[in-house]
């Protein structure tokens, strides 16, 4: 994997080499500290029935907060709520993976606030493949906190 950086955000380049789920989780999980979790953006919801029943399980927020790599259409009705849902253990990301591949999510302490995140991740299909693009709240907590975990399970150029 090669590591790139794009304005404000880190890129892990060929990310799509990750064939694994239990690999993929080990990667999310050099993000999370302790009390933190994986947020998973479930997409707009109408209504709470019309939701998928793990992501209904384990909703934590719905917020019109627009969190995404790419700015929104002119067109997009920005009062639409996002839902947000945990996953605490590897069955659960292992899940939130198999019901979306290309997935945005961010790191949260349990119990804060969706404001108070302190990375937001992008799993994005591009021409050659895919790329996981990370954005951090705190100047150096990627690659002084993060890079070296992930090095740890597989190499980084």
């Amino acid at each position: 994997m090669k590591l790139g950086k794009h304005k404000d955000f880190f890129i892990l380049k060929d990310y799509h080499e990750i064939t694994d789920y239990e690999v993929e989780y080990k990667v999310l999980s050099c993000f999370l500290e302790e009390g933190e979790l994986l947020l998973f953006n479930g997409g707009v919801i109408t209504s709470y029935n019309n939701c998928n029943q793990f992501i209904r399980d384990r909703l934590v927020f719905e917020d019109d907060e627009w969190i995404d790599f790419f700015p929104p259409d002119e067109d997009c009705d920005l009062e639409s709520k996002t839902s947000w849902y945990f996953a605490t253990n590897k069955d659960e990301v292992i899940q939130a993976l198999r019901y979306n591949g290309l997935f945005s999510c961010v790191v949260v302490m349990k119990g804060r606030e969706l404001s108070e995140r302190s990375f937001e991740l992008f799993h994005l299909e591009e021409d050659y493949g895919s790329s996981l693009y990370i954005r951090e709240k705190i100047p150096g907590l990627f690659t002084n906190m993060v890079l070296p975990r992930i090095k740890e399970i597989m190499p980084v150029e």
